[in-house]
């Protein structure tokens, strides 16, 4: 195998949940030793990270309408593997060829993206870069990771008709690597009253990600936009930096357009509205950039 097809695949290798003699074993010693993560005595990481939480909208119906197997194929599943890093399996991948290989490359240990669903709430959550001095660069890289993982995702399951909501928060987590799934931190907090706080279909940065991305425009996915909120949602002190699902779009690819059921509310079709208006704000965008 060439150096070059060996850092193919080593680039294409996702890791999720390692243990902690991972982490332990393959830290290179002769490097300086970074600040994250910390290790519990009780087989936890903690390290910030950018963590996304999406609400399923019309979960109700969809439960009505399809099996639960159909529900998992169609909508979690494509959602829990919208970001590259997440959803891999450690005994498949974490052979002694690949260890031996990473190390021969110089290559470090990182967390992937960790993920969990639970009914209607999909949570994705992306730790930062162990090996990246810079803390604000591996807060920045952190939600641009998580931004895209969204923008994927929404674009992906309103294609089948699904949609959904969400927001992106950043800070420091607790994560299990043994057993049961847990995330613990204010970042699952933070993102969860921004996600409910949302009156459309699409997703924003809370305030703790739009300070750790700073400028929205360096990355096409984010855009400062007026997020529509509801009358009781927290009142940002701040602008507000929208997910532009909607990025993708060219001459030959059309994006998915959301059209409320015939038989929705007010409340409802209020959603749909705000999200159409945001679509065409966003055609307008990228037919100037064009």
């Amino acid at each position: 195998m060439s150096e070059i097809d060996l850092k193919k695949r080593l680039l294409d290798h996702t890791w999720q949940r390692p243990s902690i003699r991972w982490v332990k074993q393959l830290r290179q010693p002769a490097k300086e030793t970074p600040v994250w993560p910390k290790l519990t005595s009780d087989g936890g990481v903690i390290c910030p990270a950018a963590v996304v939480m999406m609400d399923v909208l019309g979960m109700k119906a969809l439960l009505r309408s399809h099996t639960l197997e159909a529900i998992h194929t169609r909508v979690m599943k494509p959602l829990l593997d919208s970001d590259d890093r997440a959803n891999s399996s450690v005994d498949e991948n974490n052979t002694d060829e690949a260890v031996e290989a990473f190390l021969a490359l110089g290559y470090e240990p990182m967390l992937g993206a960790v993920s969990a669903a639970i009914s209607d709430t999909v949570l994705i959550a992306v730790p930062i870069d162990w090996y990246e001095m810079d803390d604000s660069r591996a807060g920045y890289e952190a939600v641009v990771e998580a931004g895209r993982a969204f923008a994927r995702a929404i674009e992906f399951s309103g294609a089948g008709g699904i949609w959904f909501r969400g927001a992106i928060a950043f800070g420091e987590c607790l994560f299990s690597t043994r057993g049961s799934l847990i995330m613990l931190g204010d970042p699952v907090r933070e993102a969860f009253d921004w996600e409910k706080g949302q009156d459309w279909i699409g997703g924003m940065l809370a305030p703790s990600a739009a300070a750790a991305l700073g400028d929205p425009g360096s990355a096409p996915w984010f855009v400062e936009y007026e997020v529509p909120l509801k009358p009781n949602a927290i009142r940002p002190q701040d602008r507000t930096i929208a997910i532009d699902w909607t990025y993708g779009r060219t001459a030959e690819r059309e994006i998915p357009i959301p059209r409320p059921p015939s038989s929705a509310n007010a409340d409802v079709r209020r959603k749909f509205s705000n999200t159409l208006e945001f679509v065409q704000a966003m055609e307008k965008r990228w037919r100037g950039a064009g």
